[in-house]
């Protein structure tokens, strides 16, 4: 017997939880649900399903309908994100670790399978509870969710899918790692087309710069650093202007950019070439 729990197994059909940071679905996932797909494989193989769908319930230990315990359970959970909308945490939604320690103590044997579905980066503080045998994340691979996951947790399918590597490059990617290593790309950062031309004039010279840069960075915070990273760094220590014409008739604009480098030798092994500091449109 199988058992499936969490809400993100089932349909789009409690209804959703509004919040000011979410509209995020009570119970389900944007596609199509793994619980259906489970169902249909069960048919198949004459098996029984047995679900709890309530995270609530599932936290507060309410297995009654749950019996006898599953020989494998399934626990989906997941981490919504839209446009204009953050998570509010690196954890799963819903109270997703107590969902899994409260499953797992279900089924012993390291016979718990975490599935997850979720936009980013997830901490997983269950990943060493005892009894979980596997975790499976499913990302958000569109509307053959439920089909794909069967596949994968019945074996008709050998997963072939890797983790994205973590990143050794430190501070050298997109246009600071060409810097770094001198390499000219086709079409550079910042490239564009436009039906007119642009003459920027006066950029960084001395007149039109104003206040002093200071020769040190601001210290690292010694307390709790805000969103968005220490204060101190987004203090304007000078400001620069810029007289933008257009050669052409054609209406349009322009972005300028201001980036800064370092010009002591002495700074540590890693310092990017030069780093976007500030963009602003130019409308002459």
């Amino acid at each position: 017997m199988t058992g499936v729990f969490g809400n993100d197994a089932a349909d789009v059909s409690v209804g959703f939880q509004f919040s000011l940071r979410t509209t995020e679905p009570r119970a389900g996932f944007v596609y199509r649900a793994s619980l259906e797909a489970i169902n249909a494989k069960a048919k198949t193989l004459g098996a029984r399903i047995v679900y709890l769908m309530d995270n609530g319930l599932i936290n507060r230990g309410s297995f009654e309908a749950i019996y006898p315990s599953p020989d494998i359970c399934l626990v989906f959970l997941k981490a919504y994100l839209r446009e204009a909308v953050d998570r509010g945490a690196y954890e799963a939604d819903w109270n997703s670790t107590a969902v899994v320690e409260k499953v797992a103590a279900r089924c012993p044997g390291r016979r718990t399978v975490v599935i997850t579905h979720s936009a980013g980066q997830n901490i997983m503080p269950w990943a060493t509870t005892p009894n979980v045998t596997a975790i499976l994340a499913a990302h958000l691979p569109g509307q053959e969710t439920g089909n794909s996951i069967v596949d994968v947790l019945w074996g008709d399918v050998n997963p072939s899918g890797r983790l994205p590597r973590n990143l050794t490059e430190g501070l050298m990617i997109d246009y600071r790692h060409f810097d770094s290593t001198n390499i000219t790309p086709l079409y550079e950062f910042r490239y564009e087309l436009s039906y007119t031309t642009f003459d920027v004039v006066g950029a960084l010279s001395g007149s039109h710069v104003r206040d002093t840069i200071p020769e040190r960075l601001p210290p690292a915070p010694t307390g709790v650093v805000p969103p968005g990273g220490n204060d101190a760094l987004w203090k304007t220590v000078a400001t620069v202007s810029a007289t933008v014409q257009k050669s052409l008739p054609r209406a349009g604009a322009t972005v300028l950019q201001l980036y800064l480098s370092f010009l002591n030798a002495s700074v540590p092994t890693g310092t990017t070439v030069k780093v976007l500091r500030g963009f602003e449109k130019g409308l002459p």
